[in-house]
């Protein structure tokens, strides 16, 4: 698989054969949250950032089972998915009231890289997602 840890794998391969890596993507990784009431009762729209603790792709970083080698920047802005879209703050109001998640997300390879800003632009509204973006200053050997 792309995110797996051994040294064949596509996002492990990137880290080695080339000399700057960022990698940013849909990549699909929610929260492990049993279901969307429990997130509304947990979550604390004062800090958005609330129930990062329980990011999955966070854990499976920090386990080396994903993204081995990458880092991220610290994110300080509210789940970017599932959105009703047309909206600008509500979240997936249909049948299946899925779970905020920031599945949307920006990676890199800290060796001469450094961000100096991670965001999501919470203005659009024709998807279900939040854009997110990141800035960098980057080293040029």
């Amino acid at each position: 698989g792309l995110v797996a840890t051994t040294p064949d794998a596509p996002a492990r391969r990137l880290l080695e054969t080339h000399d700057r890596v960022v990698f940013a993507g849909d990549l699909n990784y929610r929260l492990a949250v049993p279901d969307r009431e429990t997130f509304e009762q947990e979550f604390d729209p004062a800090q958005p950032t609330s129930m990062l603790d329980r990011d999955e792709l966070r854990a499976q970083m920090t386990a080396a089972a994903a993204f081995d080698g990458y880092a991220e920047a610290p994110i300080a802005f509210k789940p970017t998915y599932k959105y009703d879209v047309g909206t600008l703050d509500v979240y997936d109001s249909s049948k299946k009231q899925r779970v905020p998640s920031w599945t949307d997300r920006v990676l890199f390879a800290p060796d001469g890289v450094a961000p100096y800003e991670y965001d999501a632009v919470n203005d659009v509204t024709a998807s279900d997602h939040k854009p997110v973006f990141a800035k960098f200053a980057v080293l040029v050997e």
